[in-house]
């Protein structure tokens, strides 16, 4: 059942030889994926959540980089993907790390995330969630928001 719930999410943009890294869900059709990172904690500043979360999903250690931007997304029940909630806002950084070299497969860390590279030529033939995603990200690479997100 969606729940009446925001949910405040960090997530990662991992690029490595215009190829993006995306995680699925093993049990879904092959073809539907969401950027890597996941729920910001109560108190939990949005580098920190997607530092752990990206620990706990990828395996490996990784630096945070600029801020490309934020989405919120307000699911339509009748087209979208059922999840457990109704609202999120989604703060993308782009991140790396010294553990990726190229785009050899990453091993499956957790049971629910299996994690996949994706041609960046190749997002507007997926169904990357949310949606908007697959429009904003090229976009957002391209601009310079250099210290426009900040945490206290």
């Amino acid at each position: 059942m969606i729940k009446n719930e925001i949910h405040n999410l960090a997530r990662g943009i991992i690029i490595q030889d215009n190829h993006i890294l995306l995680v699925s869900h093993p049990d879904w059709d092959g073809n539907t994926f969401y950027l890597p990172g996941g729920h910001i904690e109560h108190r939990e500043a949005a580098v920190l959540a997607l530092i752990r979360e990206l620990r706990e999903e990828v395996g490996y250690e990784f630096g945070v980089g600029r801020f490309l931007g934020c989405l919120e997304y307000i699911f339509n029940p009748t087209i979208d993907i059922t999840v457990c909630h109704s609202h999120e806002f989604n703060f993308l950084f782009l991140v790396h790390s010294e553990s990726i070299q190229d785009i050899s497969p990453i091993a499956q860390q957790e049971a629910k995330v299996k994690l996949t590279w994706v041609n960046m030529n190749n997002l507007n033939k997926i169904n990357l969630l949310p949606n908007p995603l697959i429009k904003l990200i090229p976009k957002w690479l391209k601009l310079n928001l250099k210290n426009s997100f900040s945490s206290y």
